[in-house]
């Protein structure tokens, strides 16, 4: 037996409310439905309410608890993804020929000014791409999309990562091999935010593929 149209909403609806993902949401349809057909096949001739109801009394905390792995398998994903592009070969030596720019450039202007490009290189790596996100997230209401909203956790990481810059550009630039660990920290951000602004393009074009009808 199969169920109507109406039947698989009515379950959506529900879950809706608990389950804020659309993309987590669709595949626990999927299951619930499966689930309560199952029953019906097996002889369950009660109306489709009540089968649902006693299902989702004895599994709701389930659900619950898939809904949270899901999350936490789509920041495993999106870390293994950025993982695999940040040691590239590509973006390996964009980090090394960043990180050389980075040191010819402090090394050939004043010491008074090096500070603060090195701090402003470093905030506009960050807050460009945070910006950009954003903004599309919000546009396309990629947000209610679990492997796009994940992508937030990272740029959370970015942010704290400036503070920490932050407050250690102080003394960073001082000497020569401090001045080399800013320019190869100034390189590893980049090549990390590189390595993330290709997983969130792709992100977001499998989200338009797979879900354009309801965006």
């Amino acid at each position: 037996m199969t169920l109507t149209q109406d039947d698989i909403q009515f379950i959506d609806n529900y879950l809706s409310s608990k389950i804020e993902h659309i993309d987590i949401r669709m595949e626990m349809v999927d299951h619930v439905a499966e689930s309560i057909e199952a029953k019906m096949n097996k002889g369950d001739d009660r109306d489709f309410y009540y089968i649902f109801k006693d299902y989702m009394v004895e599994n709701k905390r389930k659900l619950l608890e898939n809904n949270k792995q899901f999350l936490k398998t789509a920041t495993q994903k999106l870390s293994n993804a950025i993982l695999k592009l940040f040691v590239s070969p590509l973006h390996l030596f964009l980090t090394i020929l960043i990180s050389y720019l980075c040191y010819y450039f402090f090394q050939n202007i004043d010491y008074s000014y090096s500070k603060n490009i090195a701090f402003i290189i470093t905030l506009i790596l960050i807050i460009t791409p945070a910006i950009v996100y954003g903004s599309v997230l919000k546009f396309y209401k990629y947000e209610r999309f679990s492997s796009a909203e994940r992508i937030n956790f990272f740029l959370i990481f970015l942010v704290q990562l400036l503070n920490f810059i932050n407050i250690s550009n102080s003394n960073l630039l001082d000497e020569k091999p401090h001045t080399i660990l800013m320019s190869v920290m100034i390189g590893l951000i980049f090549n990390f935010v590189l390595s993330l602004s290709r997983v969130s393009i792709t992100v977001f074009r499998d989200c338009k593929t797979k879900y354009q009808a309801i965006l």
